[in-house]
């Protein structure tokens, strides 16, 4: 989860205890599950492009929205959805490259996904934190969680042109 410990940073700072901590960590994780098991019907349905897409975009704003809630159902139900969510892109995020290279690079293509996912994981927390020492916690949420919209949008806009059509509906 992008925003794991300024998440958990937020949850101490309402006064939430350990216990509820805890389990909107990891509520989200067992959801998850439910978001992989739904993935043959919504790629049915959408494609996998544009479902990676909805579902990177969910994921963005139950993330982003994490501040407008100070209490534990709110933060829970945002929790589950953005579970559902994870569930649903991290496994596309692995299939779509894999099955876009030819035969015998699909172990690179993973290896360039989790390469640049250790990237990600290693500078994005300082730069948050700068981030957060700037503008504080909470608008930290607002701040990255823009910034990764407007990416997202500047990147569906410039692909636009290339992506699949929708699936035929029915049968």
């Amino acid at each position: 989860m992008l925003f794991r410990s300024f998440y958990v940073a937020y949850l101490e700072q309402i006064h939430l205890s350990g216990t509820l901590i805890g389990i909107l960590v990891s509520a989200p994780n067992i959801v998850a599950l439910t978001g992989t098991l739904s993935l043959g019907k919504l790629i049915h349905w959408m494609g996998d492009i544009r479902l990676l897409n909805a579902a990177v975009i969910v994921s963005i704003i139950t993330s982003t929205v994490t501040p407008t809630m100070a209490s534990f159902l709110p933060l829970f139900i945002v929790g589950l959805i953005r579970g559902w969510g994870q569930g649903i892109s991290q496994p596309l995020m692995i299939s779509i490259p894999s099955n876009s290279v030819p035969p015998g690079a699909e172990g690179a293509s993973v290896g360039l996904r989790i390469t640049m996912n250790r990237i990600v994981q290693t500078l994005l927390p300082p730069v948050m934190g700068m981030v957060v020492q700037v503008i504080g916690l909470e608008n930290s949420f607002y701040a990255v969680g823009g910034s990764l919209a407007v990416l997202i949008s500047l990147s569906l806009y410039l692909v636009r042109d290339k992506m699949p059509p929708w699936p035929k509906s029915g049968g």
